[in-house]
């Protein structure tokens, strides 16, 4: 009866107790409202890195991390490039040069040769892993083994450094007559459309939206043209300047670039972020009297900006500036920056007076994490590619012989 009564009086003040100490309150969860994610694109290949500046959007963000040590593991002789590589699928990757285009390995093994190919641009591989090649005549479409499938011969010549896909597979590029072309994936064009302020120089390469409605061209007189597909009319335009790198996009649509000539006797400039609708979120004013093309902005997996001239810049994503790094006096950015899952940032840059090209990966914090010197190339390339075992390859820009660089 003791016993009974002990634990009756047990229980009741466990319970007592358990009703006048409530459960602590969980700890605040911090949200990132402006993380980053990938974004679904059925028509373009699974893989680490299969087109201009990683995925239709030119983030240039990739989902692996990149290269610890920093060393130039090999230089391989792939022809002039004026273009980037693209990676697709089983450690493939693939790079055009002016008279060849090739695929190979990871350690710079070359897997087969297209001599009868020249090109000025950058591929794009599918979710079949097919390669369509941009050239300086049309477009081109290659089975994984490099045999050809299709040509499409294009009314002016193809200059731009890359092009892009929509999400059911039709290719868009601009031509050097100012047109705009949509090419379904069996080398049929769908449409047209021709305004004289496209760019269509070596330096254009058109972004797609984050919902794959919208295209955005470089303009010559006007910075952005909005351009539907659907309807396939420009909706709205942006600036009164030209532009020479390609718009890069984040998850909620907002544009980020820089207009302006490349050389400027004013060295007053912006970095703009726009919103989907053409307005103006935030702009950055800085000096700079020479911002070189294809020297897009990147955005990390926090949602973070950086863009690069001689100096990197960090910013949040609503505008705030986090930090600056400073190169070296004379280091100029000349290649677009590239950002891996670290959030490290890797930059392409030269001295002017020496010529010597300088490749550096900078921590999130804007400290040096590791920097490459080398002054055997004449210049580093347009855009670099991250893959999935860490491997950067940066290929070099109108150098002969033709080399690509593989950093480890």
């Amino acid at each position: 009866m003791k016993r009974e009564k002990f634990l009756l009086i047990t229980t009741l003040l466990v319970s007592l107790f358990v009703v006048a100490c409530p459960k602590p309150p969980e700890e605040d969860v911090i949200v990132n409202p402006y993380e980053q994610h990938p974004i679904d694109w059925p028509s373009l290949a699974d893989s680490p890195w299969p087109m201009l500046h990683h995925d239709p959007q030119f983030t240039s963000r990739s989902n692996y991390p990149g290269p610890e040590n920093g060393v130039i593991f090999r230089k391989v002789e792939m022809g002039v490039s004026f273009g980037s590589v693209v990676i697709g699928f089983d450690s493939t990757a693939f790079i055009g040069s002016t008279q060849s285009f090739y695929s190979f390995n990871y350690n710079g093994d070359i897997l087969w040769e297209q001599t009868n190919i020249g090109t000025y641009s950058t591929p794009i591989v599918a979710y079949d892993s097919v390669v369509y090649i941009p050239s300086s005549f049309g477009c081109m479409s290659l089975l994984p083994n490099g045999e050809n499938q299709w040509e499409y011969i294009a009314q002016a010549s193809i200059w731009a450094l890359g092009f892009n896909v929509d999400k059911e597979g039709n290719l868009y590029f601009v031509d050097e007559a100012s047109t705009l072309t949509a090419l379904a994936d069996n080398g049929v064009a769908l449409w047209q459309l021709n305004d004289p302020r496209f760019n269509g120089d070596a330096d254009a390469a058109p972004a797609f939206a984050p919902d794959g409605a919208t295209l955005y061209l470089q303009g010559n007189t006007v910075a952005i043209l909005a351009v539907d597909i659907e309807t396939r009319g420009i909706n709205w335009t942006f600036g009164e300047e030209s532009l020479f790198s390609s718009p890069v996009i984040d998850n909620e649509g907002n544009l980020y670039f820089i207009p302006g000539a490349r050389h400027s006797l004013d060295s007053l400039r912006s970095f703009y972020s726009i919103n989907p609708e053409g307005e103006i979120n935030w702009q950055y004013e800085f000096n700079c009297a020479l911002v070189w093309d294809n020297t897009e902005a990147t955005i990390d997996h926090d949602g973070n900006v950086y863009f690069a001239t001689d100096t990197l810049y960090a910013f949040q994503n609503d505008g705030v500036l986090k930090w600056k790094y400073g190169f070296e006096p004379g280091v100029r950015n000349g290649s677009s920056l590239t950002c891996d899952a670290n959030n490290v940032i890797y930059v392409g840059a030269q001295k002017e007076s020496t010529g010597e090209n300088q490749i550096m990966a900078i921590n999130p914090d804007g400290t040096l994490l590791w920097l490459i010197r080398d002054s055997e190339e004449r210049y580093l390339g347009p855009a670099p590619a991250l893959a999935d075992d860490g491997t950067l390859f940066f290929p070099t820009y109108n150098n002969y012989p033709g080399k690509l660089l593989i950093i480890k």
